[in-house]
């Protein structure tokens, strides 16, 4: 099964909505999210139409855990011990975070979607189904705008450690160089280096990286195999 990541959130009748994207290019949205747009209560409806259409939808979803924080219960002015519910908005102040749990999320994919949407018999169903339809066009023109970009990147990248294979003297230290520039390139661009870099957007990083950015290491990485092709050293 294709690895499923967060891509983008957008506003979606109110609500902050998420669409995932797997390794194929194909995004989805959660059962959770699904149901909100549609102006359920809560997603059992999603799950009852899920149940009643089973070999369908059974194609067209598919589940992940995702790691969400796990708090305290805090007291009212009364003195009343009050828990967080699901639905509260995410105002964490006066909460402490425990621990993160994980939890199961469902996710329907483009068809998915379209068919929970008509099957809802909901009044907003097919303008949710135009606006989603929307969303997802844009967020593909997007995603292949990325392709290009990062394809663009990978080229750059290897030029640069040609660069530096060829250009910088022999040592018993000329193996950390790559390294060495590589956290140098990233400095100049994002003010971080690698190891920050993908404790914020994970693993692999060039691949979790928004499209802006790959852009601008693109020309940095351009810009320091020039120098090192003119004889300039790491200083």
């Amino acid at each position: 099964m294709p690895k499923t990541i967060l891509y983008e959130s957008q506003e979606l009748f109110g609500f902050m909505t998420d669409f995932y994207k797997d390794e194929e290019g194909d995004f989805y949205m959660t059962r959770r999210q699904l149901a909100q747009c549609l102006g359920y209560v809560d997603d059992d409806g999603i799950r009852r139409i899920h149940e009643r259409h089973k070999k369908f939808l059974e194609k067209h979803s598919r589940y992940i855990f995702v790691k969400v924080p796990r708090y305290k219960n805090t007291e009212n002015q009364m003195g009343t011990i009050c828990p967080r519910q699901s639905n509260e908005p995410n105002n964490d102040e006066g909460l402490q975070t425990l621990d993160y749990q994980r939890k199961k999320t469902y996710l329907y994919d483009e068809e998915g979607i379209y068919f929970i949407a008509m099957k809802s018999d909901q009044p907003i169903a097919l303008e949710f189904t135009m606006r989603v339809a929307e969303i997802l066009k844009q967020l593909r023109k997007g995603y292949q705008v990325w392709l290009l970009t990062r394809e663009k990147g990978k080229e750059a990248r290897r030029t640069l450690t040609d660069a530096i294979r060829d250009n910088v003297p022999d040592s018993p230290h000329k193996k950390f160089m790559y390294k060495n520039y590589t956290d140098l390139v990233y400095k100049l661009v994002t003010g971080k280096n690698t190891k920050q870099l993908k404790q914020q957007y994970g693993e692999p990083l060039r691949d979790k990286l928004p499209c802006a950015l790959l852009q601008h290491l693109e020309k940095m990485e351009g810009a320091v195999k020039a120098l090192t092709e003119l004889g300039y050293n790491y200083e």
